[in-house]
């Protein structure tokens, strides 16, 4: 493995649900505010991110883990 000092390795065991719960509430704000939008700047985007959470905490809805141990080892 090549060092690269802006980037570190953590390994999580892969039974780390709360890391699927991190990775859905990235898919939500892509699908929701950042796919299919156009933004001319970093700073633009990064604001349309922090209202998409300023509009969702206003009315927040929990993750519902509706997975089971079989489906998920099958």
């Amino acid at each position: 493995m090549v060092h690269h000092p802006r980037f570190h390795f953590h390994f999580v065991p892969t039974s780390s649900s709360w890391l699927i719960q991190v990775e859905r509430w990235f898919k939500e704000i892509t699908d929701q505010r950042i796919r299919g939008e156009a933004y001319r700047s970093e700073l633009e985007l990064i604001g349309a991110v922090k209202l998409y959470i300023e509009r969702y905490n206003k009315v927040p809805t929990p993750f519902i883990w509706r997975a089971t141990a079989d489906g998920i080892l099958s």
